[in-house]
């Protein structure tokens, strides 16, 4: 609707334009007139009136004939159309339903009817184009929801595609923030869990191929789901060695605790693998390191690959307590060992050095005789 509205009158009778003008220009509407068929064309697709009063007797073309190609034109919004005619017989209204107006007035015009009608038809109009915007809302809106239903299909993939390379809540992180700018360079306290499976060396220098890596499958296979139970960060894996961090990039309550729980886990899970080896011949056992100190969180990048890197000597130290490990054993620093007495039962063992008699300071091993609590 124009505010305020517009009206086309179309008659080829001057007096007749001039008459319905003055009766009409009173309410304040704008006011459009055309005295032929074509010029009624013309105005009413170029001006988009609100209301349409239309002769029928007009030169070029009459008004059943515009009024017939006004309503067949989808391009133009709706369109009132009041039929002003002398022909007044039954017939001719008839007729004028049927090439599709709205109203149909006989002249002489009264003009209390004509203001009445007008305004019927443009209530009618208000309402149809007030529906028209609500559906064209409806249909934006529905478009909006579309395009985030598919945007969020879009990160439910990316979030697929991420999670077997990381812990599921810095997968969804790492969706929801958009990367990069979740992993500034920073210092923090991480707890570092190094486990490495002993023995594999000889094996991989006598086996066969295909056993290698049946033994490496079944080791990665069992020592997963741990890592994703307690929301592990696995830094880095690479054959029989591999580094899980908790409190980095995410932060976390009680890592040390969820640190040593997984590592009971991964020993437990790993038994009944252990003993199907021994079936095979293959002597392999595993020992785990658990350590916690300060580390630089950073990300690498090199040939267009990035990698999220955790450096310090809290991971020299992990990686130490892993080798000095006996098998089976899960050797912890004090630290460590102080954070989860409450959970498992510790122990001191004997000073301890690395490979090159490095010492690797006070450490503590977890007893078997309790098994963690969640």
């Amino acid at each position: 609707m124009h505010t305020p509205p517009c009206l086309l009158v179309v008659d080829d009778q001057p007096m007749n334009v001039d008459i319905l003008c003055s009766r009409l220009a009173v309410h304040g509407y704008e006011i459009l007139t055309a005295r032929t068929g074509d010029e009624a064309l013309a105005l009413a697709t170029s001006r988009q009136p609100d209301l349409l009063l239309l002769d029928v007797l007009l030169p070029t073309i009459d008004g059943l004939a515009v009024c017939r190609q006004l309503k067949a034109e989808s391009a133009l919004p709706c369109l009132p159309i009041l039929m002003i005619s002398a022909k007044a017989a039954t017939p001719d209204i008839i007729a004028g339903f049927e090439a599709g107006a709205d109203d149909y007035l006989p002249k002489p015009v009264d003009q209390a009817v004509l203001v009445a009608r007008v305004q019927a038809l443009l209530r009618r109009k208000a309402l149809h184009d007030a529906a028209e915007a609500q559906a064209a809302e409806a249909t934006a809106w529905s478009q909006r929801l579309e395009q985030r239903v598919q945007a969020q299909m879009a990160e439910l993939a990316r979030l697929g595609r991420l999670k077997p390379f990381v812990s599921p809540p810095l997968a969804e992180l790492v969706v929801t923030v958009g990367g990069e700018s979740l992993l500034p360079r920073q210092q923090r306290e991480v707890t570092v869990v190094c486990c490495a499976l002993q023995g594999f060396a000889a094996l991989a220098a006598t086996a066969a191929p295909t056993q290698v890596v049946e033994v490496l499958r079944d080791y990665h296979q069992v020592l997963g789901p741990p890592i994703v139970q307690e929301e592990g960060t696995l830094e880095s894996f690479a054959g029989p060695r591999l580094r899980v961090v908790f409190n980095a990039p995410l932060s976390c309550r009680d890592p040390a605790v969820r640190a040593v729980r997984m590592a009971l886990a991964m020993r437990e899970h790993l038994a009944p693998v252990r003993d199907r080896w021994r079936a095979q011949l293959v002597a392999l056992e595993v020992g785990i390191g658990i350590a916690q100190g300060e580390a630089t969180l950073a990300l690498l990048s090199c040939a267009g690959r990035v990698d999220y890197t955790i450096l310090g000597p809290v991971m020299d130290q992990a990686e130490g307590l892993c080798d000095a490990a006996p098998p089976g054993q899960i050797l912890l620093t004090a630290a460590i060992g102080a954070a989860v007495a409450g959970v498992v039962d510790v122990a001191p063992v004997a000073p301890v050095t690395r490979q090159g008699g490095s010492y690797l300071g006070d450490v503590m091993q977890v007893c078997n005789g309790r098994p963690a609590r969640g």
